[in-house]
């Protein structure tokens, strides 16, 4: 009875909190997971997905953003930085007295820099979505060997685009977990509540991670020998969650 309220209490939890949920498993570092109550082993099949507002059993994946949706939001980002960096690279006549040209013109040339690269990155993750006018190929689900996504009930919202939805936000969440440079973050913030749960759960026990963003926690966890559910209801972190811990290329962008 108790294992019944369990169940239920976290289907409740799912429906409440996110609209996708995410599977970790494949690899040899990563336990194998539960995805709804239920082992997914083997070959990926396509995964399940909403209403996407396109006919046919051939519909893209209704969760993942597509290229014109990413390039819009990359369009907006560099945008705001143009406009927030304008003043850097262009001072007044009094600051440029002072600071000397050559400063200046390292200013700048760091600005363009970290602007190139981080373009550089969303240009490639919008290379690895589909291209909706690629024929039936371009439909067919990529490889997942790492985490492997299923979308919820068609009814389960997601957050609205304003929230958690720009790239601002990922590259900051990007280099707050996923960086060498932050590795006190995760000492900070992440060890300690695996040492709790340590305390509470051993490995092999369930996990279930609302909000999971781009999946630190969630992988960190697995890798203790959990089996992890992730659950995140923002349509463009789970776009570059799938693309960086599934097919992002090893060498430098």
């Amino acid at each position: 009875r108790r294992r019944a309220w369990l169940r239920s209490m976290r289907r409740d939890v799912r429906r409440l909190l996110c609209g996708t949920s995410l599977c970790l498993c494949g690899l040899s570092f990563l336990p194998r997971a539960l995805l709804g109550g239920r082992w997914r082993g083997g070959a990926r099949g396509p995964a399940e997905t909403g209403k996407s507002g396109m006919g046919g059993d051939r519909a893209p994946e209704a969760w993942r953003m597509s290229r014109i949706e990413v390039r819009d939001l990359l369009n907006r980002y560099e945008k705001a930085v143009e406009q927030d960096a304008f003043g850097l690279v262009n001072p007044s006549g009094a600051e440029r007295k002072m600071l000397g040209e050559e400063a200046i013109a390292r200013r700048s040339e760091r600005v363009r820099q970290a602007r190139d690269a981080n373009r550089r990155f969303v240009e490639a993750m919008v290379e690895d979505l589909p291209d909706l006018l690629s024929g039936p190929s371009g439909m067919e689900p990529p490889r997942r060997p790492v985490v492997e996504f299923r979308e919820l009930d068609h009814a389960t919202p997601t957050l609205p685009s304003t929230s958690y939805g720009s790239i601002a936000q990922v590259l900051l969440h990007l280099f707050r977990d996923w960086s060498s440079q932050c590795d006190h973050v995760f000492a900070s913030t992440y060890a300690p509540a695996i040492a709790e749960l340590r305390k509470l759960l051993p490995p092999g026990g369930e996990v279930l991670v609302p909000g999971a963003g781009l999946c630190r926690l969630a992988v960190a966890l697995a890798a203790e020998g959990y089996r992890v559910e992730a659950n995140e209801g923002s349509r463009l972190f789970l776009t570059v969650a799938d693309y960086v811990l599934n097919r992002a290329p090893a060498w430098k962008l």
